[in-house]
């Protein structure tokens, strides 16, 4: 019998490869910014909470990225504040929207000296 599954079980590794990275970056960025509570970075929702934290916004406002459309746009405007608090310039959080800048702007603020 062939039990293959078509690779999905690399998928799921992949993406929680890709979670613990992206939630260890926020981490770190929160740590930078001075948030006293940054260990939420790691629960999803509450990480939301956190990033509109670090922007100097009501925690509501993480509703905003459940919103489909509305969610794209806010998730920029999140990471140009984001790269701005971090001391670097607004434009490498508008990066985030290219296809593998988005896996290392995170990084970058999360681990540059600025």
């Amino acid at each position: 019998m062939n039990n293959s599954s078509g690779g999905s079980e690399y998928l799921i590794v992949l993406g929680l490869l890709l979670y613990a990275w992206l939630t260890y970056c926020l981490y770190r960025i929160a740590l930078k910014v001075g948030m006293e509570n940054a260990g939420i970075a790691f629960i999803p929702f509450f990480n939301m909470m956190l990033i509109c934290a670090m922007i100097d916004k009501p925690a509501w406002y993480a509703i905003l990225f459940l919103v489909p459309v509305i969610n794209f746009f806010w998730s920029i405007i999140v990471w140009m504040r984001l790269s701005e608090e971090v001391g670097h310039s607004r434009w490498l959080g508008f990066a985030m929207i290219l296809p593998l800048f988005n896996l290392a702007v995170p990084g970058y603020l999360a681990f540059s000296r600025e």
